[in-house]
């Protein structure tokens, strides 16, 4: 992974932890949250950031894999056809893991997490 890449890595998991008033995880083998509460990191396989509510993984890369023109016309619609007051949701069906995965916008999310 180039230094570039650790960069833009680095600046995402900041920007959620800010975002959704968490902590970036790094190597730590726990986490002291706002509230005192202690959360347990599996270092071998730790998470980007944590909150009271979510283990979050980062991904700021700029190849297909995260954010395909499919994926963005999909969420497009979603955002499109929701009516005044509800929250688009778009849900993909993960094949491959035979998994459901719900997608939502930042500040829908941020709204619903209490977050900035």
């Amino acid at each position: 992974m180039s230094d570039k890449s650790h960069s833009r890595g680095y600046y995402g998991e900041a920007r959620l932890a800010k975002l959704l008033k968490g902590k970036v995880v790094g190597r730590s083998k726990a986490i002291v949250l706002e509230s005192g509460e202690v959360i347990k990191i599996d270092h071998q396989h730790p998470c980007d950031v944590v909150t009271p509510l979510f283990a979050v993984e980062s991904k700021y890369r700029r190849d297909s894999i995260v954010c395909s023109k499919g994926l963005s016309e999909a969420m497009q619609q979603a955002e499109t056809n929701a009516p005044a007051g509800l929250i688009p949701l778009l849900v993909i069906k993960d094949p491959f893991r035979r998994k459901y995965l719900y997608v939502v916008g930042e500040k829908d999310f941020l709204d619903l997490h209490g977050g900035t």
